[in-house]
């Protein structure tokens, strides 16, 4: 009966942390996407500059970053935000896993 106290509580426990833990390294991954995206795209823009050298401007900062690995890219996001620039969308993490969590702890209050 004690644990069946504590499933909630503990459900959502191991949801956040899971969360908070996991975003740095989603906030490094779409970085280094975002990054090598842009490059790919001002690589097949080459073709296409015109004549005169004029370039399109890139307005999004993070796109113009370039990262020489995982570590490069911890280090560029920490010098520039500060640590806690590292779980920068950490409330839409949790908002996109809001749903599911709601119907797990309907699922687990009606199945007591």
């Amino acid at each position: 009966e004690q644990m069946g106290r504590l499933r909630i509580p503990i459900t959502l426990t191991a949801i956040v942390a899971c969360a908070f833990v996991t975003q740095p390294i989603a906030t490094v991954q779409l970085r280094m996407q975002l990054a090598a995206k842009s490059a790919a795209s001002r690589t097949a823009k080459a073709d296409e500059v015109p004549m005169d050298g004029a370039e399109e401007g890139n307005n999004g900062a993070v796109l113009d970053k370039q990262y020489n690995g995982i570590a490069d890219c911890v280090r560029t996001v920490v010098r520039e935000g500060g640590l806690s620039a590292l779980w920068d969308g950490f409330g839409g993490s949790m908002l996109s896993v809001s749903f599911g969590l709601g119907m797990h702890l309907t699922s687990l209050v009606y199945n007591r």
